[in-house]
């Protein structure tokens, strides 16, 4: 089947084999990992990468910046803002402020609780605060089971 008839079912991407024969599992992508990266808001091209072991025997159609589940920041008011972010693990959102770009980042009052699935976090910066701000997030490492 051609990939072109995907893309025009409504397919965004997809990633297939172009040096046969063999068809070893690492020329393939693995599905688990392309999605929790697609779904932590990685774009559809660094999804595929990060799951296919010898993808230089594959090719990629599609749009490859597609992002769909990338977190979205608006500024509701001033200094007020909201964040919309997709998560497949739990973990927790901190703020950080530096006077200087590049550094040292030190932690505000406060973390939010991010939890698996649709999020909507809204925060406030604290007034008259000068410097940089960023946004870190971390997720929980989930430990293997036997």
């Amino acid at each position: 089947m051609s990939s072109l008839r995907w893309l025009e079912a409504g397919a965004t991407a997809s990633y297939g084999t172009v040096v046969e024969p063999c068809n070893h599992p690492q020329k393939f992508p693995f599905p688990a990992v392309a999605m929790f990266h697609y779904a932590s808001g990685a774009s559809a091209i660094e999804a595929y990468w990060k799951s296919v072991a010898w993808p230089g025997e594959g090719v990629f159609v599609g749009e490859p910046l597609a992002r769909p589940f990338a977190p979205k920041l608006q500024e509701l008011r001033p200094g007020q803002f909201e964040l919309k972010i997709f998560s497949p693990r739990e973990g927790r959102l901190r703020i950080e402020r530096s006077l200087s770009a590049i550094g040292p980042f030190t932690p505000t009052a406060g973390q939010k609780p991010i939890h698996r699935g649709l999020n909507l976090l809204r925060f406030s910066l604290p007034e008259n605060a000068s410097g940089y701000f960023r946004l870190q997030i971390s997720l929980r490492n989930v430990a293997a089971r036997p």
